[in-house]
């Protein structure tokens, strides 16, 4: 039976602040049913970013319901998949995570549990991002089922990480038996800004959060050095020409 739909839940919570908003993505499910996008949840997105559109708001913090952050897409939906509704899902989800992005006051991403793909690039739209420790599964997953990631990820996560970094979470690792990172290879790899055991979590997280609107901190837009992108890539082709001998387009790009 198809799990429903994910919505964005806001919260309001009174801080020393301000007003921060507290933004849980929850399905009703358990963790066995983790949280997805589909076309709902992108609505539900939508309207949430509506809600945050007021200028009383101070700060965004961004969560999941328990063990679960996102895992991405809808692969429920992808049976009713068209080219043109392919196009019109990247492009919506381009459109609402750029929002989160650019929203005028300080955002940061709890991830409380699991974050694969989507969930991965919605994060990393946030502004400061903190992980448990108890997360074993954060990935972006794509190339290893013929795709790239389509909302962002191939832009945002080699500015945060570097190139050489980035071509081996994106590409190598997926092809590595979708290899995925351990909170703590996540954060010493630089997703994330602080891991925190999960006990107090969300709590330490908003603390984060206050006291970085407090310090008046502003901002961020991580700019990686990328003067080897161009080398790093040739090299990363000329490996996966070896292993995958032309037969898979994605991790080269190809995969539209």
């Amino acid at each position: 039976m198809p799990s429903p739909p994910t919505q964005f839940k806001l919260r309001r919570i009174e801080s020393p602040a301000g007003h921060i908003a507290l933004v849980t993505m929850d399905n009703g499910e358990d963790w066995t049913k983790p949280n997805t996008f589909g076309e709902h949840a992108l609505r539900s997105l939508e309207d949430v970013l509506e809600q945050l559109g007021t200028p009383d708001w101070r700060g965004l913090l961004l969560t999941g319901k328990p063990f679960v952050f996102a895992v991405g897409a809808d692969i429920e939906e992808f049976g009713e998949i068209t080219p043109e509704r392919a196009r019109l899902g990247g492009a919506a989800g381009h459109e609402l995570f750029g929002r989160i992005r650019e929203l005028p006051f300080i955002t940061l991403a709890a991830i409380n549990g699991a974050a694969l793909g989507g969930g991965v690039e919605i994060a990393l739209h946030c502004d400061y991002r903190t992980i448990s420790s108890s997360v074993r599964h954060f990935a972006c997953p794509e190339v290893l089922l013929g795709l790239i990631p389509g909302w962002g990820g191939t832009q945002v996560i080699p500015q945060l990480i570097g190139a050489e970094r980035a071509v081996k979470f994106i590409v190598e690792n997926p092809l590595r038996q979708n290899r995925m990172l351990s909170a703590q290879q996540a954060f010493e790899a630089g997703f994330a800004d602080e891991l925190l055991e999960p006990v107090e979590f969300l709590d330490e997280s908003l603390a984060m959060l206050i006291q970085k609107i407090e310090a008046g901190v502003g901002k961020r837009r991580p700019r990686a050095d990328l003067s080897d992108v161009a080398e790093v890539c040739r090299k990363a082709r000329a490996r996966l020409d070896g292993q995958v001998h032309g037969a898979a387009r994605a991790p080269t790009g190809r995969s539209i």
